[in-house]
């Protein structure tokens, strides 16, 4: 990258894009990048690594590069088309690309499609690992594996709190940082955690911060700021604010400094004690026009889910 960015916008393929969509929108001279991970298991990307074995389901990624674009081909919009056979446009243009990586016998053809993608898009998308992997969730028991089954579950909250949870290479091996997603949290100024839900390739990324050195999580957590914008990251009801903290604490060993809240469901009375500072939006709203198609994800502005004075807000915060 040709300067560090002044936002890392960390998470999934509901929050990153949506919230680096905003940032673009209306702060378009700060310099951004967001990231998403490898362990998508539903959908089209689900379906994609069952006929394409070693494929990285790249449907979050995607996303986000259609939201960080420079050119309009790439855009969230036409990303997320869907074609006649069911697949969005973004999967299959990363598709075209890695059967062309695999057909010049490239040894990663992974890294080197969606390096192509990027560039092409003119984008700042990040991936934090090229390989497929799946989130595994133990808790009470019960094993579960793949983040799309642990996320249609319904969980108590001390189910959810005593989790113990792992990311697994389809291949059995360990997954690691990759060094370019390290090497972007330690040169960025700010780094926004927005995930949609912690499960959907957030939780992976936290996991890989574990094997950092102490002085390194010191580093990231003080320019960290934990945004809980959309709807409660798990199929439940009852997590606090504070819970939410705890979860990415266990997960990473990270401790934001900043939190931010724009979900008026979220209990906020208990903050945790490690907090430097709480920005509170949900006064603001979270505006979802309804489209046509009954998805409101589907086809309006980013901006229009986080609006101006929210983007502010946080830039304001740690």
């Amino acid at each position: 990258m040709k300067k560090p960015p002044g936002v890392l916008i960390v998470g999934g393929g509901g929050g990153v894009p949506f919230l680096a969509g905003a940032l673009k929108e209306l702060e378009p001279g700060v310099e951004q990048a967001g990231v998403n991970g490898a362990i998508d298991s539903g959908g089209h990307s689900g379906k994609l690594r069952k006929e394409y074995p070693g494929i990285a389901p790249a449907g979050d990624v995607v996303k986000t590069v259609g939201a960080t674009a420079e050119e309009e081909e790439f855009s969230l919009h036409n990303m997320k088309r869907r074609e006649s056979c069911g697949a969005s446009a973004g999967n299959l243009m990363f598709l075209e690309r890695y059967k062309q990586a695999v057909e010049d016998g490239e040894p990663d053809p992974n890294q080197v499609a969606l390096d192509r993608l990027v560039r092409d898009a003119g984008s700042r998308a990040v991936y934090f690992a090229t390989q497929p992997a799946q989130l595994v969730m133990r808790y009470s028991g019960m094993v579960v594996v793949g983040e799309d089954t642990i996320a249609q579950r319904n969980y108590r909250r001390d189910e959810v709190l005593d989790a113990e949870f792992s990311v697994e290479g389809d291949d059995g091996s360990d997954i690691g940082p990759n060094q370019v997603f390290v090497d972007q949290l330690r040169e960025s100024e700010r780094i926004w955690l927005a995930p949609s839900h912690i499960v959907h390739s957030t939780l992976s990324q936290l996991m890989v911060l574990r094997g950092l050195s102490e002085e390194e999580r010191e580093e990231i957590s003080a320019k960290m700021t934990l945004v809980i914008g959309t709807e409660s990251p798990w199929n439940m009801s009852g997590l606090t604010a504070a819970d939410h903290y705890r979860i990415v604490q266990k997960a990473s060993g990270i401790s934001p400094a900043a939190m931010a809240i724009g979900q008026s469901t979220v209990d906020a009375t208990e903050k945790p004690e490690e907090l430097q500072q709480f920005v509170d939006f949900s006064h603001m709203g979270l505006v979802q026009r309804p489209s046509e198609n009954g998805n409101p994800l589907e086809d309006h502005k980013p901006a229009m889910l986080y609006p101006g004075g929210v983007v502010r807000e946080l830039l304001a915060a740690a």
